[in-house]
């Protein structure tokens, strides 16, 4: 029997799915899922016109999607943790859970992963149930998951002076973290100048755009400050910090674009940034921004780019 697939009765087979104590069917003249155990008190023999298996989900397959997600993960920290749970062999699928519950940005990731992927399965099963009723496929499977920056984050902005210790801390994290930096003998004399020249800023020329998580712990900051001596369109972005633990999240992309979209409505043009402690994967954030590399800095011209 046809049936229309809505997005209630998708959620509905997904939660069918993830039941294993049960076996379960779908009434396509209900439109509901049934237990199988229940069925076979009420019908002598099951019609297969009106009763359909569900996709099949069991831990091989929970336990791929686990290992998929990881394979996919940016972060490092949260990715080795969950590298070191799958290998143990030992109360895998709670210690994941475990782990992804103390990342809390992290774990919304994965829920939005592995729905999507029980959505692929289910459209794929009703696919094949619309070609045996001789109807053209409906759906193509959906490759990407949604990046959860705006979801998991809380954006706030305003003058350093107005978060000074903020503003201090994030300064010494970044500082601490270019110290730390496998860098050569004129690297490491330029970073040097570089943490000079950083100390002198005057805190009180200095923008500050800062996230959050939804519960108010900090998560990452990037910097704005007038370049001394130069016209007030002409702006230096001094640093862009993100914590590790919120690493892999696009927070670093999310922040330069709103960084570059604030100066813009100043009627900033030109954004210099520093190239000798850049690190390598975040150059093609920058240069989809505009950037470009002028001796030793990346220079954007935003009256050119948009």
């Amino acid at each position: 029997m046809e049936f229309s697939l809505s997005e209630e009765l998708v959620h509905d087979i997904i939660f069918a799915m993830e039941n294993q104590t049960s076996d379960f069917l779908f009434d396509s003249q209900e439109e509901k899922c049934c237990s199988l155990s229940e069925l076979t008190k009420t019908e002598k023999n099951i019609d297969k016109n009106r009763y359909y298996e569900i996709p099949q989900w069991n831990s091989a397959k929970g336990f791929r999607i686990m290992e998929q997600f990881v394979s996919e993960l940016h972060n490092p920290i949260a990715r080795e943790e969950l590298k070191n749970v799958l290998f143990s062999g030992k109360s895998v699928f709670k210690n994941f859970k475990k782990v992804l519950h103390s990342y809390p940005e992290l774990e919304k990731k994965w829920f939005s992963f592995k729905e999507l992927r029980m959505k692929n399965l289910i459209s794929e099963w009703y696919d094949t149930l619309r070609e045996s009723w001789g109807l053209e496929k409906l759906s193509e499977e959906i490759e990407d998951y949604p990046e959860l920056v705006h979801d998991g984050f809380v954006f706030k902005e305003g003058l350093a002076n107005n978060f000074i210790e903020l503003f201090e801390e994030v300064k010494n994290k970044f500082i601490a973290e270019v110290d730390d930096l496998d860098m050569n003998g004129l690297e490491k004399a330029f970073s040097h100048l570089i943490k000079i020249n950083f100390s002198s800023f005057d805190d009180s020329n200095a923008f500050l755009l800062f996230a959050e998580t939804e519960t108010g712990d900090f998560a990452g900051a990037i910097s704005m400050v007038s370049c001394p001596g130069q016209n007030k369109e002409i702006v230096q972005i001094p640093f862009l910090f993100v914590e590790k633990k919120f690493r892999g999240f696009g927070l670093s992309k999310e922040l330069m674009e709103r960084c570059l979209n604030i100066l813009r409505k100043k009627s900033i043009r030109h954004v210099l940034i520093a190239s000798t402690i850049l690190p390598q994967p975040f150059i093609s954030v920058l240069e989809q921004n505009g950037f470009y590399q002028s001796g030793t800095c990346y220079v954007a011209d935003l009256i050119n780019f948009s």
